[in-house]
């Protein structure tokens, strides 16, 4: 019914792993309480060009401030980009309609799958993050 974080900010990969390996998703989908967990976690650490990444199997059936919690989930979207962050979601197919529109609310990427896989989670967060790299460089020719 909310959210916490499970590996706060680290390069340590072995610490990532062991973290991420303790989150066994299964039932409700508290988005919008997760999308203000990780904003608040972002804007109170010293962070350089963050990248928040959602990875979503469902559609938000926990509000946070509302009884409507896909309003809720785009209302928390539309926080994203107001802190300068970099957002990308990966969600499966067969709930596109709404990730577009939390999407186009973050000013973000879409990356839909048909697999919530490791393989494709992490080439697609090595795609985005290469783009942040180039983005960065451009910036600072600029």
């Amino acid at each position: 019914r909310s959210s916490k974080v499970i590996v706060p900010f680290t390069r340590n990969q072995h610490t990532l792993k062991k973290g991420l390996a303790t989150i066994y998703p299964a039932g409700l989908t508290p988005m919008a309480d997760g999308i203000m967990t990780a904003v608040n976690l972002i804007k109170n650490t010293s962070v350089r060009n963050p990248l928040l990444v959602m990875i979503t199997d469902g559609i938000p059936n926990i509000p946070l401030w509302t009884l409507d919690a896909r309003a809720d989930g785009l209302e928390a979207a539309a926080r994203i980009p107001e802190n300068k962050m970099r957002f990308i979601c990966i969600g499966v197919e067969s709930n596109r309609f709404y990730l577009e529109k939390v999407v186009s609310k973050a000013d973000g990427a879409l990356y839909l799958v048909d697999d919530l896989n490791k393989d494709n989670l992490i080439n697609i967060v090595r795609c985005e993050k290469k783009a942040m790299i180039g983005d960065s460089k451009e910036m600072a020719l600029k």
